[in-house]
């Protein structure tokens, strides 16, 4: 305005005609054409040529420009990514939501498929076995639903704090707004790359069935994977997590007194972290979330420290802060890992103790087990590599998931059953069903396909 530029600024903009829905004398537009998924959302190009966007467009909620052209900029910079926090954060419960459909399905399908016998079993006295009933089944499906447990409540969590942080900003007060954007960028980033990564696990679970689109799980992948990039690339999400960690740690250095934001208090504890060894008396302290706490706050104190001092390190040899902040990347998805884990960890312990129902609970505080220390399992050279774990404690992990595996064997249908999804949220898995009639489904689903709609294919008389 008034010849300035002020930066990038949202409008609603009309681009075709009311009349014959045509675009606009300057606008050029178009769909950009298939997807791997969301073929039914009109993502396009769109370009303007001497084309007129009048004031009254702008959304002038936050920035404003009167009617001589004066701007008034919003009370916080970060406001004007507001509905990207928003987003975000349902992007980490459709995360846990998506999830959870694929254990879903999953657990069904292999509560019903049976396969093998096991060493000595006689196949003309006894069945073969459920394969849910085989540990290595058992073991991949329930690190995925422990995981749908996690990111829903976490994504429940989240939005729940976006609408307190709304209704803060109505009345002026933004302080919550800089931290909640740090953390729903890296717990968008980490759940969706699980989410992603556990559908596909689930859809190999299930064998070649997996593979057929009626099982409902290539589409629900085909959903899950694009979260991975639109709102906001992962990998360069996470880098504004670490701004704001490095900012937070700066700061607790310069100002040892000042406050730190809930979720960063881990900074707090700078001087008490180093050569701290963890000391496990009895395998059964593995379960006691107060450990859990103590283990995630050492790793994320710990690489945000070491990566504070890399950087230092470069810039004393010569870097350019831009050089060491690009020579430095590769860590980047450590250390924002360490902060989204124990913020999600926290979130799931704490929802877990507000259980009533104390049976229900044991079952729940079970799954929160898994989530933790396979979590702790799968990263075991961030909590190794400075000596405050070792070999003996990453062998006890092994055998008390182990132990949680089997002793949540016998509810794993009873706890995706617990979602509540119908069959058509499903979208109708021939593997996920309610009712358990898989290959009736499949049969019956297979005859009305079109492609056997004959007994000789058309395209015979051509080979003939």
């Amino acid at each position: 305005t008034n010849g300035q530029r002020y930066g990038i600024h949202p409008f609603i903009v009309q681009i075709r005609s009311l009349v014959d829905h045509s675009s606009l004398p300057g606008i050029t537009l178009g769909d950009i054409g298939p997807k791997f998924g969301y073929n039914t959302t009109d993502n396009g190009f769109l370009r303007f040529d001497r084309f007129r966007v009048p004031r009254e467009a702008m959304l002038m909620r936050y920035a404003q420009v009167d009617m001589q052209g004066h701007y008034t900029r919003p009370p916080h910079p970060k406001l004007n990514y507001l509905t990207m926090v928003k987003v975000r954060s349902g992007l980490l419960y459709s995360s846990g939501v998506y999830l959870a459909m694929a254990c879903c399905i999953a657990i069904r399908y292999s509560a019903v498929r049976q396969q093998g016998y096991h060493p000595g079993e006689n196949p003309t006295e006894v069945p073969e076995n459920t394969i849910l009933n085989y540990q290595l089944q058992a073991y991949r499906l329930t690190t995925q639903l422990a995981n749908a447990f996690a990111f829903w409540i976490a994504g429940k969590q989240q939005t729940e704090l976006f609408e307190y942080l709304n209704s803060q900003i109505e009345i002026g007060e933004l302080d919550l707004l800089a931290e909640v954007h740090a953390t729903v960028s890296c717990l968008k980033a980490f759940s969706t790359w699980a989410c992603a990564d556990g559908i596909e696990e689930c859809r190999k679970s299930c064998g070649g069935h997996g593979y057929l689109r009626v099982s409902g799980l290539p589409d629900l992948f085909a959903r899950a994977v694009p979260m991975c990039t639109f709102e906001g690339d992962n990998y360069v999400l996470i880098q504004q997590t670490i701004r704001y960690q490095l900012k937070q740690l700066q700061k607790h250095r310069l100002h040892p007194l000042a406050a730190i934001p809930a979720s960063f208090d881990y900074i707090l504890d700078l001087e008490s972290f180093a050569m701290q060894q963890l000391v496990i008396d009895e395998p059964l302290q593995w379960l006691d979330p107060l450990l859990h706490e103590t283990i995630l706050k050492h790793r994320a104190i710990r690489l945000l420290v070491e990566l504070h001092a890399q950087l230092e390190a470069l810039q004393d040899q010569g870097r350019s802060d831009a050089e060491a902040w690009n020579d430095l990347q590769s860590e980047f998805v450590r250390v924002a890992r360490a902060h989204g884990f124990l913020v999600i960890a926290r979130t799931f312990s704490s929802c877990v103790t507000n259980v009533p129902d104390i049976e229900l609970r044991a079952v729940l505080r079970d799954v929160y087990n898994v989530f933790i220390l396979r979590h702790i399992e799968d990263n075991v050279s961030e909590f190794m590599e400075d000596g405050f774990m070792n070999g003996i404690h990453s062998r006890e992990i092994r055998v008390i998931v182990r132990d949680l595996i089997a002793n949540l064997r016998p509810n794993l249908v009873p706890l995706v059953d617990s979602f509540n999804f119908s069959d058509s949220k499903l979208w109708y898995s021939v593997l996920g069903r309610y009712d358990g009639q898989v290959y009736s489904a499949l049969y019956e689903t297979t005859k009305k396909d079109a492609r056997n709609a004959s007994d000789v294919t058309p395209a015979y008389k051509y080979i003939q």
